[in-house]
């Protein structure tokens, strides 16, 4: 009787750890992400999430709240920021869309993903020696049935996170996929140029899947498993192996035809003497462009640079705001053999003059030797539709100028991430410069050529290798095929489901 009791009591209160579990997860993930960078926490941070939702009953109220959880402690911790900031419709809007994703993603995984059930072990002792891992050898079918059950579950699990994560960015701006903390490794950071983004997010989750699938097994079967029975996770560790093989070739430099010596610092000087103060050493190291965060004047008062009496040659990009307490809302672009205000920031406001030829709201660049440069200013840059508008643009790099008076380090480095991510789905080389994030320099593949700490006054001018303009990844040929291929499966087996326990299930006047 005292153990049906504690048995009851444990059924009662497992809502509550299925809620730690989910908040949990959403801890987990959020560590993975800038300022903690626990990159690795990915290979595990959906598996409580998974226990709680394939392990632990529940009805779909609890799974509703469990979505909720995941993304209450996600969010709350990956963009607390923005609440100090005072920004509480962007938080709320940012909160409310991530939870919408995570309960969708929660209910479709209580709904139609159930692990198979598992044979009990015999009770006869087992044979030792080596087992076969053909399909047919006796013993092995019901192990390679629940291999193959397990990789069809992992799929549909990442896949259904996958579709989900890509629907809210195209609504909002992609801030921090799951898949993010992937990108830390530059092989498998490679497999966005074939997928995007949303690639990495479907390996991680999927690893996670499968890890989840062989820890229950493992745990109901314990003792020694066939080769057959291991084949879900060694189909897993292979697909990672031949992924980062396969990066580790791709992300190994390639000479280009186009080479340029780019010069970046991340001083603090927001003056146009400072500006000009650099101008003799970028020439020195005979610089092509040079990258200034901002300075704090109006496009008129730029006489006051005399930079063809100091550099003629060097090329300049400099960020403008019209006061201190303004973020950047204009570009100037300088050429070394005229002079052209490429964006006019106007009492504060980011309305832009672009050239005769380009329509007003479009990707403006401009050229410099043969090479396409595309600005991004501030939350500009987090428009993943222009990043790809530009990509197919004449211009083969991009130039991202970011700094908001009242913007937080974490920010700027989620920021940066983020593009960094992004510009490599495109192969398309990055030069970034914050005030507290500090100032990068990426190639197309996303090896970091120049890192630069914050509130640093040094120059570096490394040189560059630039694709050519027509150049393009499959990514940015293709665009979203991966993600608008998994929400169709997850589609086909939801609609199969429901068929299956439609025509299942005894009816009166069933034909």
């Amino acid at each position: 009787m005292s153990t049906s009791t504690s048995t009851k009591a444990l059924i009662r209160f497992a809502w509550i750890g299925q809620l730690v579990l989910s908040t949990l997860s959403g801890l987990l993930i959020a560590l993975c992400l800038p300022p903690w960078n626990f990159t690795w926490l990915i290979w595990i941070a959906f598996v409580p999430i998974l226990v709680s939702l394939l392990v632990i009953p529940g009805g779909p109220g609890l799974v509703i709240l469990q979505g909720a959880f995941l993304a209450a402690a996600d969010g709350l911790m990956s963009f607390h920021w923005l609440w100090k900031e005072h920004r509480y419709d962007e938080f709320g809007t940012i909160l409310g869309f991530l939870a919408l994703q995570t309960v969708i993603w929660s209910w479709f995984l209580w709904r139609f993903c159930r692990p198979p059930a598992l044979p009990k072990p015999p009770e006869n002792k087992r044979k030792k020696g080596p087992e076969p891992i053909f399909v047919g050898a006796p013993g092995n079918a019901e192990a390679w049935r629940i291999s193959t059950s397990h990789l069809r579950l992992a799929t549909l699990i990442a896949g259904a996170w996958t579709f989900l994560e890509w629907g809210r960015g195209t609504i909002l701006p992609a801030w921090n996929p799951a898949g993010l903390p992937v990108a830390a490794s530059l092989p498998l950071l490679q497999l966005a140029k074939a997928t995007g983004p949303a690639g990495l997010s479907f390996i991680a989750v999927f690893a996670n899947a499968i890890l989840f699938l062989a820890a229950r097994r493992f745990v109901l079967r314990p003792g020694r498993i066939s080769w057959a029975a291991r084949f879900d996770v060694i189909c897993t560790l292979a697909i990672l192996f031949v992924i980062s093989a396969a990066g580790f070739r791709l992300g190994q430099r390639a000479p280009q035809p186009l080479l340029l010596r780019v010069c970046l610092t991340a001083s603090p000087d927001e003056s146009v003497e400072g500006l000009s103060s650099v101008l003799p050493g970028a020439a020195a190291l005979r610089t092509d462009l040079l990258v200034w965060r901002r300075i704090n004047l109006a496009s008129n008062q730029f006489s006051r640079l005399r930079r063809e009496e100091v550099a003629p040659n060097v090329g300049v990009v400099v960020g403008q705001a019209v006061r201190p307490d303004a973020p950047i809302s204009g570009c100037a672009v300088f050429l070394p053999t005229e002079i052209r205000s490429f964006f006019s920031p106007r009492q504060n406001q980011p309305v832009f003059q672009a050239f005769s030829n380009q329509q007003p709201g479009s990707v403006r660049n401009f050229m410099l030797k043969d090479v396409g440069f595309v600005p991004f200013l501030n939350h500009e840059a987090m428009s993943f539709a222009a990043l790809k508008s530009a990509a197919r643009a004449p211009g083969q790099a991009f130039i991202v100028l970011m700094d908001i008076p009242k913007g937080t380090a974490i920010e700027e480095n989620q920021f940066w991430q983020n593009v960094r991510c992004w510009a490599v789905s495109l192969g398309r080389p990055i030069i970034f410069e914050s005030r507290r994030a500090g100032a990068f320099l990426a190639t197309g593949n996303g090896r970091i050529l120049t890192e630069m700490a914050p509130q640093t006054k040094m120059l570096s001018a490394p040189t560059v290798d630039f694709p050519l303009a027509n150049d393009l990844t499959p990514y940015a040929s293709f665009g979203d095929w991966l993600p608008i291929l998994t929400g169709a499966l997850c589609l086909f087996f939801g609609i199969r489901e429901r068929l299956s326990s439609f025509y299942a299930s005894p009816r009166r006047f069933r034909t």
